[in-house]
This record gives structure tokens, C-alpha cells and sequence, in this order.
């Protein structure tokens, strides 16, 4: 009977430390990060898309950026620290009125989206891009072209 009861109590362990090892696999693949926040600046023809990392782990994301019925641009290995926030940008001609698609996509195979249209506002004032829809981790956000 003693020897039943130790065998019982060894395979509770194993089963633990077990249980226990899959759970941290999960957490380290877990990715969690959004396109922030899009800006536009039409003078020197540069998209700037923010990236944040709200997770644990640190990530490496490519960013593609598709202007419908025109250019595509990308920019590839971007490294974003967790819980840091990054500046990605990427030279492209985007006309007034144009839609384009952005997605940024991890080592791991998660996605995040983010469609706007930019709208012309005339001289005076900067270009902006609106967001029309959003999925994946994303949290698009109205965005006024931010010069660098």
C-alpha cells in the first residue's frame, strides 16, 4: 500500500510540472501589439505607422503598406521591446483620396490591420489618414501628419 501511494504521488508531480511547462510555453507565445496611430506628410512623400508592443515578450514585425490601385511599400525586421512603442517609416506617394491597407505581421504569424483613406485638407493644413475599418489587434485613430 505504501509503495502504490508513492507511485500516485510522483505521477501528481509529473502531471503538475507538466501542466506548469505548457502554461509558460503558452505565455511566451503569446503576442500582443497593435498599429497604434498612422500619420502621413506629403512633403517628403513618408508614411509614419506606430507600432506598440503591449506585451510580455519582445517581437520582430514587417510592416507592409498597400495604396489600392497604386504603390506598395514595406519595411521590414522592426524590432519592438515589450510594453515600447515604435516609429515605423516607410516612403510612399499616397494621393489624395486614395485608400491604403497596412499590416504589420510578427515572426510568429500574427497580424495586425489597419485601413484609412487620406483625405486632401488644401494647403494650409497637413494631410490626414482616417481610418475606415480596423481588424486583428488593432485601434486606428483619427491622425494628423506628424513631420520628423
Amino acid at each position: 500500500m505504501e509503495w502504490s501511494g508513492l507511485f500516485q504521488s510522483a505521477t501528481t508531480i509529473i502531471a503538475d510540472d507538466y501542466v506548469k511547462g505548457v502554461m509558460d510555453l503558452m505565455d511566451e507565445g503569446i503576442e500582443r501589439f497593435t498599429i497604434e496611430h498612422v500619420g502621413y506628410s506629403s512633403s517628403n512623400h513618408t508614411l509614419q505607422v506606430w507600432i506598440y508592443n503591449y506585451g510580455d515578450n519582445d517581437i520582430i514585425v514587417d510592416v507592409y503598406v498597400n495604396v489600392i490601385g497604386g504603390a506598395f511599400g514595406s519595411k521590414m525586421e522592426n524590432n519592438v521591446s515589450s510594453k515600447a512603442i515604435i516609429k515605423v517609416p516607410i516612403s510612399i506617394t499616397i494621393a489624395s483620396g486614395s485608400e491604403v491597407a497596412i499590416k504589420a505581421a510578427s515572426r510568429r504569424g500574427n497580424n495586425a490591420y489597419y485601413t484609412s483613406h487620406a483625405l486632401g485638407t488644401g494647403e494650409a493644413s497637413p494631410p490626414y489618414l482616417v481610418s475606415s475599418s480596423s481588424l486583428g489587434y488593432s485601434s486606428p485613430r483619427l491622425s494628423p501628419c506628424i513631420s520628423s
